[in-house]
């Protein structure tokens, strides 16, 4: 099943998370869950007790599928290596965990077989790629290896979050979070819109959620009340 895939800035891009909608009805069901799907998913298919030296990779949509991997000691000094320089503050701080979670997809890709996945959710049951549950998973779990070797200074890893609601046309998506310390300000950190390997979306939640940003690429790279600002028009 071919799903029309956009680049972010066209209003169209939210048709290309239908994919996320239909793995997400089977995640739910299984679930039981109103809220984000991916904290299932992490439990039940990934696990809780994961490190860089084991752990599952999901993929195939809604987590149907998954491949345990590794990543070398060699591997994980390419990712420290964009560390090496610490951050001096939260925003330079988010810039490098896109890095690092680019970097990751690049690693992790070939060895699960997903370095081929495209942006969006394109190609409904071709091996190989990914949906927004799926993206929102492997994203947390590269979070939480970044947290554990101590990369992470300015920010805490927050729960996957949901938007959209199919009943008002409006597909749902999910995306992992990080929550900068000592502030109320959430992050979503989205993989989904970008083929593997790419930069991931890091932006407000506020903004994220409200869909906004697909229409107004200028709220992206602002600070939190700026990009709260911008959405609203101001």
């Amino acid at each position: 099943m071919l799903l029309r895939k956009f680049s972010p800035g066209s209003s169209d891009l939210r048709f290309s998370s239908m994919g996320c909608w239909l793995a997400l009805i089977f995640v739910v069901l299984l679930a039981g869950c109103t809220s984000s799907p991916v904290g299932h998913v992490l439990r039940d298919r990934v696990g809780t007790n994961s490190t860089r030296h084991s752990f599952n990779v999901c993929h195939g949509y809604g987590c149907t599928s998954i491949t345990n991997v590794s990543i070398s000691d060699d591997e994980w000094v390419q990712v420290r290596t964009l560390f090496v320089q610490r951050p001096q503050n939260a925003e330079e701080e988010r810039k490098r965990i896109s890095l690092a979670i680019a970097l990751l997809e690049r690693i992790v890709g070939p060895k699960a077989g997903i370095e081929g996945d495209i942006g969006g959710a394109v190609y409904l049951g071709k091996a190989g790629q990914l949906d927004c549950i799926d993206e929102s998973a492997n994203t947390t779990s590269y979070l939480t290896f970044l947290r554990n070797d101590g990369l992470m200074t300015y920010h805490d890893i927050g729960e996957a979050v949901i938007y959209g609601n199919m009943l008002i046309n409006d597909w749902p998506s999910n995306s992992a979070t990080i929550i900068e310390r000592g502030t109320s300000n959430q992050y979503a950190v989205d993989s989904f819109w970008h083929n593997n390997g790419s930069e991931p979306e890091i932006l407000p939640v506020y903004l994220w959620s409200s869909g906004c940003w697909l229409d107004s690429p200028e709220c992206r790279r602002l600070s939190y009340s700026e990009a709260i600002e911008c959405c609203a028009g101001g």
